[in-house]
């Protein structure tokens, strides 16, 4: 079963983003729901802060702010989730809570590892393929 996006998103900073952003770029709700591709009530909703978007909007609205949905993540675990960590792999809370607090080093490592191979140019990439591959021939 998957976390309610409403308990890892912070969807209040995420609201106070867009409304920041809407005001230094002066532009109204239905401009920016076009831009970022989303129905104008659900951007509505979220700066009324009257409940969180979809995954396929939440996206769509971090990539018209030009920020990573991660930015917005809630930062520290909620306690359904350590509890349901606790009691689904007899951990102690206190366990649990180091689990959860590992897993969430692990995404934040994964998200820079990927936003810096996302950075790479393809003479990089194509750099690190034939580096690759010829270390390979040699190791066999």
């Amino acid at each position: 079963m998957s976390a309610p996006l409403e308990s890892i998103i912070d969807y209040d900073a995420l609201a106070n983003a867009v409304a920041r952003e809407q005001q230094a770029r002066g532009l109204d709700q239905k401009r920016i729901a076009l831009a970022a591709g989303i129905e104008s009530s659900k951007l509505s909703n979220l700066l009324k802060h009257r409940g969180g978007l979809s995954v396929n909007n939440l996206f769509a609205i971090c990539d018209w702010l030009g920020e990573p949905v991660d930015a917005y993540r809630v930062k520290q675990a909620p306690k359904w989730l350590v509890e349901r960590l606790a009691s689904g792999n007899r951990l102690s809370l206190d366990e649990a809570q180091r689990l959860a607090d590992e897993r969430a080093g692990a995404a934040r490592r994964q998200l820079a590892a990927a936003n810096e191979i996302e950075s790479l140019s393809t003479d990089d990439v194509d750099a690190i393929v034939a580096a690759a591959s010829e270390a390979a021939t040699h190791a066999r």
